[in-house]
């Protein structure tokens, strides 16, 4: 008997290993939210269902801070580390529930909006995304000023693949930052054009 329960107690230390190890795999360890690893599986899944599915439709927000860079730079990667966290907290009362925000690396936010009845849905909750830059962070005793851009793509329209619908969801997101601080594009295709087109003339500078 104390053998079996011994055996049955290192079965049980090694499959929450395995559990904690496939947890740390798919979330980021900052701010504890899915990473891109665990994005990019739920944004294919969700793709495959909205090909199932007629009329079915998707949103994918992309988010970045404006001028974050400039916090790490003046009050060192801590403050910004926790800005970060405090950033997210406030970032995840304005997604619905059931909607993934993940981190996918710095100050990249990207959040998957599922059986959304159109753009005006996704408009809606990039709003208050938006909404939540309006008040400053507070960061130990320091009061933070901070906006975002978000870029904003819809499948079926702009895209069926996890790749693509990334690039136009990053093509708008270029265009809410150049049009200024605080902005939300969604994608249009003549957009995507010029990108190449900026891209192209820097490579040839470049050269």
């Amino acid at each position: 008997l104390v053998g079996t329960d011994l055996l049955e107690h290192e079965m049980n230390l090694r499959r929450g290993a395995e559990q904690r190890l496939d947890y740390l795999a798919h979330h980021d360890p900052l701010t504890d939210l899915p990473n891109r690893l665990m994005f990019k599986e739920r944004l294919s899944r969700c793709l495959e269902r909205v090909a199932r599915t007629p009329d079915a439709q998707l949103a994918l927000l992309f988010i970045d801070l404006d001028h974050f860079k400039d916090v790490n730079d003046t009050l060192g990667h801590s403050v910004g580390d926790a800005l970060l966290t405090t950033v997210t907290r406030r970032l995840q009362t304005s997604v619905r529930p059931g909607d993934m925000l993940a981190r996918l690396g710095g100050d990249e936010f990207i959040c998957i909006m599922e059986d959304i009845s159109g753009a005006a849905t996704a408009l809606e909750v990039a709003d208050l995304l938006l909404e939540q830059f309006r008040q400053p962070f507070t960061v130990g005793e320091n009061q933070l000023y901070l906006s975002a851009s978000i870029g904003i793509a819809i499948a079926p329209l702009d895209g069926m693949t996890a790749k693509s619908l990334v690039k136009a969801a990053d093509v708008a997101l270029y265009r809410a930052k150049a049009d200024g601080s605080g902005c939300l594009r969604f994608f249009e295709p003549e957009n995507d054009s010029s990108l190449q087109r900026r891209r192209a003339l820097e490579s040839d500078l470049r050269r």
